[in-house]
């Protein structure tokens, strides 16, 4: 039996804790043309905020950690640490691929909390503007802050990674309580058109 051929897609999702005041998150508006390469099973033209990030390369990328960082760098501009990422605060997820040559799609997305807001700037030409948005509003099809949704997947990591044992650790040592985290949650589900797991 032929072996599957796998697609691997890195985020990161870059929170600014804040204190008292809302946790903000880093997200970048994509060139539709640069999302929706030839070959894809669905193509939308509309376009959509996502966690900054991109395809892991074997002939660049020692690992998916590097992969990251180098995504990271080449989308907004600035540079991760090398020792601010780990596996341990992570999401992984796998779905149909939407590229004909591939057949499944894995994601990880990794968490990386800062107390500072870095200075970031559209560093890709495929890359049309960042923008740090509050976690309880984030743009959807409902509420387009920004002009644009975020990417249908993004939530589904994002909630992955608020349901991971270590990373709602880790909000929690970085100030976002229990009852923030929750709060932040509800009000994705708010939205109504969006479909989180129970």
């Amino acid at each position: 039996m032929e072996a599957l051929k796998v697609a691997h897609t890195v985020r990161v999702c870059h929170i600014i804790p804040h204190g008292i005041r809302v946790p903000e998150i880093l997200l970048v508006l994509e060139k539709p043309e640069f999302r929706l390469p030839q070959g894809f099973k669905e193509r939308h033209a509309e376009l959509v905020w996502k966690m900054p990030g991109g395809g892991y390369e074997q002939t660049k990328d020692f690992d998916l950690i590097a992969a990251a960082r180098r995504e990271y760098k080449e989308e907004v501009s600035h540079e991760i640490p090398p020792l601010a990422l780990s596996k341990d605060f992570s999401y992984c997820c796998t779905s149909e691929s939407k590229i004909p040559r591939f057949d499944r799609h894995i994601t990880d997305t990794f968490l990386w909390l800062t107390r500072e807001c870095p200075k970031v700037r559209p560093g890709d030409s495929c890359i049309m503007a960042t923008c740090w948005f509050p976690l309880s509003r984030l743009p959807s099809e409902k509420r387009l802050e920004g002009g644009a949704p975020l990417a249908a997947g993004h939530w589904r990591h994002l909630y992955g990674l608020f349901s991971n044992a270590a990373c709602k650790q880790a909000l929690l040592a970085a100030g976002i309580t229990d009852v923030r985290q929750e709060g932040i949650i509800e009000s994705w589900q708010r939205h109504g058109n969006l479909t989180l797991p129970a």
